[in-house]
């Protein structure tokens, strides 16, 4: 359903894997009910969830005089984590809109996450082929391995500022029902 499209470098490597988990319910508060019960714990809480990582490899090459990075390259993991709803035969066409209002949304939103994934590694490629010579092999294996973890942890915080900013997801209308179903009955 969602996929992560990868340009570039062949020095990149992505896996991109979407795990589901099982929703039932003709409703939407049934389907809510189900969602909270059923999705994975490493969600917390959330409808969505997704863990990415970039990892990088590369060898240095001394010639004598300096020491150069010799065959650099990127692995990205990316775990998406869904729910999936078939619709049931009693399940209203109101009820099949919203689901699939919302769940365009919420993949959207982890989506999102996964480009995450994708500058970091796009960024640790261009910054390691500006790195550029040293005399000393420690010293640029340092150098490296300092702009990569510099990276990583810039585009983690971009993540976690990303979920703030969206309130993961919700403000982007990543929420069954948009809380229609929680107003209560009149008496």
């Amino acid at each position: 359903m969602f996929l992560c499209v990868v340009g570039g470098a062949s020095a990149q490597h992505v896996s991109c894997r979407t795990n589901y988990y099982t929703v039932v319910g003709s409703d939407l508060r049934e389907i809510h009910q189900s969602m909270r019960s059923s999705r994975p714990r490493q969600t917390g809480g959330h409808d969505g969830f997704t863990v990415w990582n970039v990892s990088w490899r590369f060898s240095t090459v001394y010639n004598g005089t300096v020491c150069r990075v010799n065959g650099f390259s990127t692995t990205t993991a990316i775990t998406i984590t869904l729910p999936r709803w078939t619709a049931p035969t009693n399940a209203t066409d109101t009820v099949k809109a919203e689901w699939a209002r919302f769940i365009q949304a919420l993949g959207q939103h982890e989506y999102g996450h996964a480009q995450f994934a994708m500058a970091a590694a796009g960024e640790i490629q261009k910054g390691v082929r500006a790195v550029g010579d040293d005399s000393s092999c420690d010293s640029l294996k340092q150098r490296v391995s300092s702009l990569c973890d510099g990276t990583l942890q810039k585009y983690k915080g971009l993540d976690a500022a990303y979920d703030q900013r969206t309130n993961h997801g919700i403000n982007d209308g990543a929420r069954l029902g948009r809380g229609e179903w929680r107003r209560p009955a009149p008496e």
